[in-house]
């Protein structure tokens, strides 16, 4: 599907679309042509979707979370939000090596929401 993408774009079938995680929306709904099928699949265009106003970045992977949307498997005293368990064991194994920097590939998500 990635030849029917416009930049930016994560596009998943509509049965896919069913199993997002809550920080994420399924947009835009149509049929898309894909080379070497007979017929069209239903598609999404896929986005963060909106935190609301106290949101926290994941700090590993960027991604701004409401309490709502995170993974919470305990308490934090400094609130840390992670979006999945893979972030959550990544924080644990990395947050105590000195100069561990999270990169942010939720920035390219969050312009393609900003096209909205």
């Amino acid at each position: 599907m990635c030849d029917g993408a416009a930049e930016r774009d994560v596009l998943a079938t509509t049965a896919i679309a069913q199993h997002l995680p809550p920080w994420a929306e399924a947009l835009d709904p149509q049929e898309r042509p894909v080379r070497g099928l007979d017929l069209p699949l239903a598609v999404v265009r896929l986005v963060l979707a909106d935190p609301g106003p106290e949101a926290r970045r994941d700090p590993v992977c960027g991604i701004a979370l409401s309490a709502d949307a995170a993974l919470a498997p305990e308490p934090s005293q400094d609130g840390e939000r992670f979006c999945s368990e893979s972030c959550l064991d990544t924080w644990r194994r990395e947050a105590g090596v000195a100069g561990y920097v999270a990169s942010s590939p939720a920035a390219g998500f969050e312009e393609a929401r900003k096209g909205d």
